[in-house]
Order: structure tokens, then C-alpha cells, then sequence
């Protein structure tokens, strides 16, 4: 926390009575904040909330019909809600920098990564040679290597945890008095948004800039900011120190919030593992029980296995370098039938190659796949339609992967016709099941994905892959997308359809919090290879890997949880 931050003196930010509109639909109503010089405040709430509502006012960058209805907003004195355009103009990047969610849509791809950084400084009359040499400085100070060569490379040729330092140096190019981060770390890997995160509160802190940091991860929010804001339908419902809000919660709401709150599920230990938890993989090196489910090796896959990976092999020729890129570098795990493995990792781990294996979508180098048994490469065409059938995925963005033109009955319906399974009638009848089975109400059908939350949309993704009775889900990153309380509600549906229904599930995620509520059994990979595998009981309270170890201490608000 800022040691030096004056929240006595009169706020830097102070906000009364705030009220925004789009159309004639309310949807940020009395909003009262003060932020003070050198202050880090968060907002939390789930989707639809008002958070980033309240920044886009802040900014007065509000959206197509969006507009602050009433109330002000003041900056070191100065009514920005009455401001003219010219001088919002002046504000922004100047006394107020902005971090956004998503570097990959943030960045024009066209554009090389140092000059949309001297963009920035440009727009502060920064001129002449002096705009290259800060450019470094700033690449070099939020943690770019090789600044002077990096800043000629363009966004697709950086990661995702690099792109978004780059949006950091250009929030903080021209020193703002406040910085505005919008769930900026959302789509990164736990020990990434760490690494982020540590830089962008150091430089914050050595500007002596106030934050307002925005996001649905209470824990993270616990972990670095000085105040934490709830707000739930537009409105603030609860605020106070981390420690009061996480230990003391006053609002239902937050109550919810913070009993959702995937590290809570890590602090529980013995208690928080989901009942009938078993462990089936051994650990490597270890000598496999004969008559254990899940081992590694041998002959053949154990009876009570649907996926068995055995020494399996990926490489990539690079373009450019002429060499090859190993992705998967011998893998072996099993998935137990009815039960769940999870892989975790950082990108580029080799987590989504090995689950595009075993969807037909890649081919081993060497090493093999198998589905009962049953190799996935070098099937014919009819066994390779069979497994398909047998494997379905689930995606991380639900958007995404659904047609917006379709309705839900024919993207549920859309596998049923693809297998030749059935007829009308006895499809419709099958995507009214489905839709029971995922608890989504039967005139969903007749909608569109758009008109549906995220969650109503991932539980379609779900509906539609259970569509032809497969035997394993294969879920890459299926709630990292989603809202904590959204997200607590699919982790619940999946656990109640394993249940029932008997389906095994390949569980992909770079979160431990979240895979140790609802795996089996946890195979840790980086680089490729497997860095640690075993129960979730051996991962969690006996790590061996030091990079295991620094995957757990990476989650959010462990500590407040505890």
C-alpha cells in the first residue's frame, strides 16, 4: 500500500450524485467516490454492475447512446461532467490514464508497438528525438526486454502479458495524476497478472499516481488496493478496507461475492475438495499401482480410464528460425471415466495443443492419444467420426464460439444433425431436454445468442456439447471468462451433470483456485512438459514443483481467504 497517499486533504477525484443513462434505461444511479492523491481504490461487482460504466464517465467516453444524466464530477477541483470536449481532450492521457481490459483489440495491429507508445507522448507535445529515447525508457520501466528491438515488433509478435505492458507505458507516458485500469489483467495467467500487477503499482507509486483499479476478482482486488468498492445494479453497496470487506462483508451480495471466491476454495484445504474426489494419476517416476485407475504406461489404458495420453509429442516447424518448436514434449496422463483431469499452466504451457490432439484438430509428432483404447491418430474416417462424437469441447469465450445468426435450438440441434441423430421431432425433443439439464428455460430455444448473458451463453456451449452423449468434455478455460458468482454457477452445473450423467471431463485452465474445486486429479505442465502431476490433494498441500509452488502463491486473495 502507498505509504505517502494524503486521504485526509481534499480527493484528488471526487465524484457526487453520479447518475448515467443509456437511452432511457438507468444504469449507474448515486454514485458518490473520492480517490486520494496516491490512493489505489477498487471496484468489484460482476457483469452489468456499472464498473466500467463508471470509468467510461469518468473518461466521458460513454458509448452510442450512453450519457451522465446528473450529478459531477470533479478532478482536483474541477467539474469534468461540464467539461467541453476540448478540454476532455486535454485530460485524457494528460491528468487521466487508462489501462484497458483487452490488449489484443487495444493495439492497432498495423501500427509498430513504439510508435503507438510516441503516439502518446506526441499528443503531450513531446517532440524531436527526445519521443524514441522516452519511448525505451517507458517500454524498458514496464518491463519490456530488449526495448530498443521490441519497440519495432508489432502486437501479434507479442504475447499477451507483453501487449499489455505496452498499454501500461502508454497510460503512464505522460505521468497522469490518475490512473484508470479496467480489468486490466483479466485474460492473463495468474503468475503474468502477478508480474503486471507488481509493475504497474510500482510505477503508479513512483509517479505518485492515484488508481482506480476495475474488476470481478475480489481476491485480486484484496491483494492491491487500499479501499474496495462493491457496486451491484449501478450502485455502490458496500465499501471499506480489504480487511473489512473480505472478513466483515455487510451486504448480502458481498457475502455471495466472497463465498464464490475461487481462493476461498484453496484456503478450505480437506474441506474445500468436492466429495467423491479420488485420485487416479500418479505422479512421475512414481511406480504405478497395478490396479490403479489413471497410471501412466503399461500395456494398455486402465479399465477405468476414457483418455489415456502416453509420451506424447508435438513439434512445430518455425518459420524464420528453421528449426522446430517443441509444444508438447512427452506428456502422459490419464482421464478417469466419470471423473475429471485438469492440465494447468501458462500460455504456451502446451495446455490447448494437447486438447487439440485429442479433438482430432492436430496430430501427434510422436506419442499417442487414446479414447478407450482407441488411438485418435491414424483413425479412419469412420472412427474418426465416431471419436469426435464421443469427445466435444467447450471454449472459453461463448460468444465466440456460438453462430449469432442461429437461434439456440439450431445451435444446440446443430451436432444432433451433423451425426445424423434422429429426426425433427426427436430433436427438438433432445434440445428441450438439454436445456433442462443445463437449468436454462425451454423459450431460450427461440432466442438468440446475443440476447443471452455470458452465463446463459456458456450453459448453450455446454447444452450443445452434451448434444450427442459424449463421453469427455474437453473444456478449455470454459469459465475464465466469467464472473465469479457466473462462474461458481457453471462450476456447480458441470459437477451436477458429471454426476448424473457419468461424463468425464479434461479441464483446462491456467487457475489452480478453480481446478481445485472441481478436479480429480492435476497434471501441471510448463514448456511442454510435465512439470508435477497427482491428486488435487498431493498438488495443493504438497507441491514438489517450485513452478507449482508459484502457480499457488499466484492466486488472489489466498491470504485473505485463509
Amino acid at each position: 500500500m502507498p505509504q505517502d497517499a494524503d486521504h485526509s486533504a481534499a480527493p484528488l477525484l471526487r465524484v457526487r450524485g453520479l447518475d448515467v443513462a443509456y437511452g432511457d434505461t438507468p444504469v449507474v444511479r448515486g454514485v458518490d467516490l473520492d480517490v486520494a492523491r496516491g490512493e489505489r481504490v477498487a471496484i468489484v461487482g460482476q457483469s452489468g454492475s456499472g464498473k466500467s460504466t463508471v470509468i467510461a464517465a469518468l473518461l466521458r467516453l460513454l458509448p452510442g447512446a450512453g450519457r451522465i444524466t446528473g450529478g459531477t464530477v470533479e478532478l482536483d477541483g474541477e467539474d469534468l461532467a461540464a467539461a467541453g470536449e476540448a478540454r476532455m481532450r486535454a485530460v485524457r492521457g494528460g491528468r487521466i490514464g487508462l489501462v484497458p481490459q483487452d490488449p489484443g483489440t487495444n493495439l492497432n495491429p498495423a501500427m509498430r508497438l513504439g510508435d503507438q507508445v510516441a503516439d502518446a507522448l506526441r499528443a503531450g507535445g513531446l517532440r524531436g528525438p527526445a519521443v524514441r529515447q522516452r519511448v525505451l525508457e517507458l517500454l524498458a520501466e514496464a518491463g519490456v526486454p530488449e526495448p530498443e528491438r521490441r519497440a519495432k515488433q508489432f502486437p501479434h509478435e507479442f504475447s499477451g502479458g507483453m501487449r499489455q505492458r505496452v498499454l501500461i507505458a502508454t497510460a503512464l507516458a505522460r505521468e497522469p495524476e490518475l490512473l484508470l485500469a479496467d480489468e486490466p489483467t483479466s485474460a492473463l495467467d495468474v503468475t503474468v497478472q502477478r508480474r503486471i500487477l507488481d509493475h504497474l503499482v510500482a510505477l503508479a507509486e513512483a509517479h505518485g499516481t492515484a488508481m482506480i483499479l476495475v474488476t470481478h476478482d475480489l481476491g485480486l482486488a484484496a491483494d492491491r488496493a487500499d479501499r474496495v468498492i462493491v457496486m451491484l445494479d449501478g450502485r455502490i453497496v458496500e465499501q471499506g478496507s480489504p480487511e473489512q470487506v473480505l472478513r466483515s462483508p455487510q451486504h448480502e451480495y458481498t457475502r455471495r461475492l466472497v463465498a464464490a471466491a475461487p481462493a476461498a476454495v484453496v484456503a478450505q484445504g480437506e474441506a474445500g475438495v468436492p466429495a467423491g474426489r479420488a485420485a487416479v494419476v500418479v505422479a512421475p517416476g512414481a511406480p504405478a499401482d497395478d490396479g490403479a485407475p489413471g497410471a501412466p504406461g503399461g500395456d494398455g489404458p486402465a479399465a477405468g480410464d476414457v483418455v489415456t495420453v502416453r509420451n506424447l509429442v508435438k513439434e512445430y516447424r518455425v518459420r524464420g528460425r528453421g528449426g522446430l518448436l517443441r509444444a508438447v514434449d512427452d506428456v502422459s496422463f490419464s482421464v478417469p471415466r466419470g471423473g475429471t483431469t485438469a492440465l494447468v499452466g501458462e500460455s504456451g504451457s502446451g495446455k490447448t495443443t494437447v486438447s487439440r490432439i485429442l479433438l482430432g484438430l492436430e496430430t501427434p509428432t510422436s506419442g499417442e492419444a487414446l479414447v478407450d483404447g482407441k488411438a485418435i491418430a491414424g483413425a479412419g474416417r469412420a472412427d474418426r467420426r465416431a471419436l469426435r462424437r464421443r469427445v466435444q469441447p467447450v471454449f472459453q469465450d461463448p460468444y465466440a464460439s456460438l453462430d449469432p445468426t442461429h437461434t439456440v435450438e439450431r445451435v444446440v440441434d446443430e451436432p444432433l444433425r451433423i451425426f445424423g441423430i434422429g429426426d425433427r421431432e426427436s430433436r427438438r425433443a433432445r434440445v428441450a431436454e438439454l436445456l433442462d439439464q443445463v437449468a436454462l428455460p425451454r423459450d431460450v430455444a427461440q432466442r438468440h445468442p446475443g440476447a443471452l448473458s455470458g452465463g446463459q451463453r456458456q450453459r448453450v456451449a455446454i447444452a450443445r456439447a452434451l448434444a450427442p452423449a459424449p463421453e469427455l468434455l474437453v473444456l478449455d478455460e470454459a469459465v475464465s471468462a466469467l464472473d465469479v458468482l457466473v462462474q461458481e454457477q457453471i462450476l456447480d452445473l458441470l459437477a451436477d451433470l458429471q454426476e448424473r450423467l457419468g461424463v468425464s471431463y479434461l479441464f483446462i485452465s491456467h487457475d489452480l483456485a478453480v481446478v481445485r474445486g472441481i478436479a480429480d486429479n492435476v497434471v501441471v505442465l510448463r514448456q511442454g512438459r510435465v512439470e508435477e502431476q497427482g491428486s488435487v490433494d498431493d498438488v495443493f498441500h504438497s507441491p514438489r514443483a517450485d513452478y507449482t509452488r508459484d502457480l499457488l502463491g499466484a492466486i488472489p486473495g489466498a491470504a485473505f481467504a485463509r
